[in-house]
């Protein structure tokens, strides 16, 4: 039988077989030959040290004699201490078996000794030379010899597939001569390999190979295609030549397994009929699978064991693809291919962890595992159970496949129970499962045409009957096994996991029971499964990890039951509340992984405090962020102080200096960060609701506004700073450096740039000097220069030990700097112009800078860009900082200029005398200022 009748299929089949063969056979053997010629060389240099030792014997026994030696002395025989040296069957020289004995006496030998000297280093010299002359005949005998043999065979076993198929469509034969003409075909093959054993064993290997493969086609063919045998004859001898296939690897090699498997996963597409037969087809593969493990239990060969589960996984995969729908509306392998995936899943159990040796050496006292072994059976495994989930898909969820994939997760989780090894294949499949079940819609179609069925009762009964199953099997099965907390974990998450999909799937229809009470319910069970664990097993130390889970999730199931009763706004708010009683029951059990806890709920308050839709009120400050933020916020500055607490300690105990791992410390930074940010989030918050109420969302922003979120910023930073540095934890920097750069931005594309009122009509205030303009532009510029010199203290004490760190502040502190002076400079200019304009400051279009009301205002800035610059000088001699007496020389400069420049011209009468009179007092007094402080400082 064959799903294909197009032609171009089979060489599409031959082609992946041909590449599959270059890209994993041909490395694969590579690997094989590079590891025997790793052994050789290793045999090689231990022979080569030996050598060594006798030559440095020699040598010292040729040299002069200070005391006589006696007349006669036992003979050293380096042939004693010689072995035979071990080289490839297929080297071209060989050393000699063993070297010859040199007798050495008090008399003189010098001839002996220079023989004996001589020798060793010939055969030093070969032994040298044999590794690189080894490996060239190993690579010349693999892809010379020994490949082109191999292809060899693979293409006489399919000229024996093809020949069947060209005779049954030319109908040149009889179907009864046919099949005889195959078997007699392939039995000449088999009995021309063991004639070519003794000559060469490449050829045998092809030979042997090339005709089970035509066996397993002609056999196949006389029944599901010719119909000349029955089934369970056809059964009977397709397992005789798998186990005649067996035994032919045994004897000849794995390649005789690979391509006769090959060659028989290849035969279905080979060899067409009209009617597909999916009973014969499944149990041909079962059986070449079958043969592959047993290979791999005798002879551990793992690449045999993945061409067999590669081949039959392919026609697990074409067979979910095709998903033919016959005549009356059942598809084509709608019992067989559940059975064959549960019967693999069955083999790989027995053949990667069974304990019963019907053939093999899998057994208690066996070599464990190795990584890619485990892959195979983990990959396997996972995926003809996907497999089988998109066959299940594709059927329209029908509760028959549903019966067969929970069945298959049952079989993976008893195995799990019985082999340790395997829980996370049964953890995997219980994950599947509930995946599928999540993505099951309520109305589904069993095949194309047929109206959509109401599916909610079946999904009910599943969801019910997986209950039973993975929540309560998971705590029953907990006892007695050596690591009952992964199965509590299967028990809680499983709950969690069903409950999820039944709110999504029903959470807009009428149900019996409230989904609040549904939580609490399962709070309750958990309650129950954790008095139970606690009264059997409480003394038990393994047994704490799986209590702490089951109290983890009573938490929990109570932490859904009450947003679900009060709204979305108070999710955020209780599973915060939730997080430090946690992290003090794992203090108090000692079990440090409960804090690991916080790695997942963290990302899970922020997410559903960003979904929550902020439903704030008018009200200024006491309105729902002041809970809905504020209680989040104070929850994890709690976490924060429980994470440095010594690990069951009480609450008194003296905080840790240094926590005792690095993922401790990362698990606390988390902690510190997230309460960071919720702190910046609620004053955020709170500061665009004063301002704008309930429309805080989508409300622009104003002059003040930003001022002030600036100046929060900056506070905010300031305060972090003071705490990392009494902490002595400098990753919290971090955080400050972050809220400096979005306070900078915040002045530098707000007051500077898009709201500035020079360039916007913004009304500042009729009241000179104490208006907005002050606020905005003036006090976030002594918050940039305070943090500045702050950031400079926190550069002092991280030092070296952070280079990122202290690169960074290196570079924020001149530009927070900057940020600073500019400010300051443009709202003096600010100030001054709303002095002589009112509230409007801003330049008419096309006036920019030009418009001045009077001389007094051009004036004006003299004065006050001469005022701010002294302002500086005094900072700068007060704080002794270089960078800040170089910003007050700049903004001097700048009014020098203006004052020779524009004062010079554009001012007349007594405001030009009091321009240049009052630059000169100025200059006069920042000179001595200089003097006075700053020289005699230096000096």
């Amino acid at each position: 039988m064959s799903f294909f009748d197009d032609d171009e299929m089979v060489f599409v089949l031959f082609g992946i077989l041909i590449g599959l063969f270059f890209l994993v056979g041909v490395p694969v053997m590579a690997v094989v030959a590079y590891r025997r010629s790793g052994e050789y060389g290793q045999r090689l240099a231990s022979l080569q040290a030996r050598i060594g030792v006798l030559e440095e014997q020699l040598r010292q026994q040729m040299l002069p004699q200070t005391v006589p030696a006696p007349a006669t002395s036992t003979p050293i025989s380096i042939a004693a201490a010689a072995k035979p040296i071990d080289v490839p069957e297929d080297a071209d020289a060989a050393l000699p078996a063993e070297m010859p004995a040199v007798g050495i006496s008090g008399e003189s030998q010098a001839p002996q000794q220079d023989a004996a000297v001589a020798n060793a280093a010939a055969s030093s010299e070969l032994v040298a030379q044999k590794p690189a002359r080894s490996e060239a005949l190993s690579l010349e005998l693999l892809f010379g010899a020994r490949g082109f043999v191999w292809i060899g065979g693979l293409s006489i076993a399919l000229a024996g597939a093809f020949f069947v198929k060209y005779s049954l469509d030319q109908g040149l034969l009889s179907p009864l001569l046919r099949i005889a003409l195959a078997l007699l075909f392939g039995l000449v093959l088999l009995v021309a390999g063991e004639w070519m054993r003794g000559r060469s064993r490449s050829i045998a290997q092809s030979l042997i190979a090339a005709g089970f493969a035509d066996l397993f086609a002609s056999l196949f063919a006389a029944h599901a295609i010719y119909d000349l045998i029955p089934a369970a004859l056809d059964f009977i001898l397709l397992g005789a030549v798998t186990a005649g296939g067996i035994l032919a690897a045994l004897r000849h090699g794995p390649f005789v397994g690979l391509v006769g498997m090959a060659g028989g996963f290849l035969t279905p597409a080979l060899v067409s009929s009209n009617e597909p037969h999916p009973t014969a087809l499944f149990v041909f593969l079962f059986l070449i699978l079958v043969g592959a493990m047993l290979l791999w239990r005798r002879r551990r060969w793992w690449y045999v064991a993945a061409l067999g589960l590669a081949g039959s996984l392919l026609w697990v995969w074409l067979t979910v693809q095709l998903n033919w729908i016959e005549t009356d509306n059942t598809r084509l392998g709608e019992i067989e291919l559940p059975v064959f995936i549960l019967a693999i899943s069955a083999l790989l159990i027995w053949t990667f962890d069974g304990r019963l040796a019907v053939w093999g050496r899998t057994g208690p006292g066996a070599a464990p595992l190795t990584q890619i072994e485990r892959l195979i059976d983990i990959a396997g495994n996972l995926l003809a159970a996907l497999m089988f989930a998109v066959w299940l898909a594709n059927g329209g969820y029908s509760l028959f496949d549903w019966m067969f994939l929970i069945g298959l997760m049952v079989v993976h989780l008893f195995a799990a129970r019985r082999y340790p090894s395997r829980e996370l294949i049964g953890f995997g499949m219980a994950a599947l499962v509930l995946a599928t079940l999540a993505v099951m819609p309520l109305q589904t179609r069993f095949f194309a045409g047929a109206v959509p069925a109401e599916r909610s009762g079946d999904v009910i009964g599943l969801m019910i009957a997986l209950g039973v199953l993975l929540i309560a099997g998971g705590y029953g099965v907990s006892f007695g096994t050596i690591r009952p907390a992964r199965w509590s974990g299967l028990s809680v998450l499983a709950s969690a996991a069903l409950f999820a999909i039944a709110y999504v799937d029903f959470r807009h229809r009428e149900l019996l029971l409230s989904w609040p009470l549904i939580s609490i319910l399962l709070a309750g069970l958990h309650l129950i499964f954790a008095e139970r664990l606690f009264n059997r097993r409480g003394s038990d130390l393994p047994y704490r990890a799986s209590f702490a889970l089951h109290c983890l999730a009573v938490i929990g199931f109570i932490a859904a039951a009450i947003p679900l009763q009060v709204g979305a706004g108070w999710v955020a708010v209780i599973w915060a509340l939730m997080l430090p009683p946690v992290i003090w029951i794992g203090d108090r059990l000692q079990e440090i992984w409960l804090r690991r806890v916080a790695w997942v709920a963290t990302p899970g308050i922020l997410i559903a405090l960003l979904l929550s839709g902020f439903p704030v009120s008018d009200r200024p400050i006491l309105n729902w962020l002041l809970y809905g933020v504020g209680i989040p916020f104070l929850c994890f500055v709690a976490s924060g102080w429980l994470l440095r607490r010594p690990v069951g300690q009480p609450a008194t105990a003296s905080p840790m200096a240094t926590l005792s791992t690095a993922e401790d410390r990362g698990l606390l930074l988390l902690v510190d960060l997230t309460a960071s940010f919720l702190g910046f989030l609620l004053i955020s918050l709170e500061v665009r609701q004063f301002f704008h109420g309930a429309q805080l969302v989508a409300a622009d922003f104003s002059l003040t506004e930003v001022a002030t979120l600036a100046i929060l910023w900056l506070a905010a930073a300031h305060v972090i700073i003071r705490i990392a540095l009494q902490r002595d934890e400098a990753k919290l920097i971090w955080a400050a450096l972050l809220l400096c750069l979005l306070a900078a931005a915040a002045v530098l594309f707000g007051p500077l740039l898009f709201l500035n009122p020079l360039f916007n009509e913004i009304d500042i205030g009729t009241t000179p000097i104490f208006n907005r303009a002050l606020y905005a532009y003036l006090a976030p510029a002594v918050g940039c220069l305070v943090l500045a010199h702050n950031f400079e203290r926190a550069g002092s004490a991280v030092g070296t030990g952070d280079s990122d760190l202290a690169a960074t502040i290196r570079i924020s502190k001149p530009a927070l700097g900057a940020v600073a002076i500019v400010t300051g400079f443009v709202g003096v200019s600010i100030l001054n112009r709303q002095f002589f304009t009112g509230p409007i400051v801003a330049w008419p279009s096309g006036l920019f800078i030009t418009d001045l009301k009077s001389d007094g205002e051009l004036y004006g800035y003299s004065l006050a860009w001469l005022g701010y610059g002294a302002v500086l000088i005094l900072l700068a001699i007060t704080t002794d900082s270089r960078p800040l007496r170089h910003a007050a020389a700049g903004v001097i400069l700048l009014a020098i200029l203006k004052v020779f420049l524009i004062d010079a011209a554009g001012l007349t009468g007594l405001y030009r005398v009091a321009s240049f009179l009052g630059l000169g007092l100025c200059l006069i007094v920042l000179g001595y200022l200089y003097q006075r402080f700053v020289l005699v400082r230096r000096a």
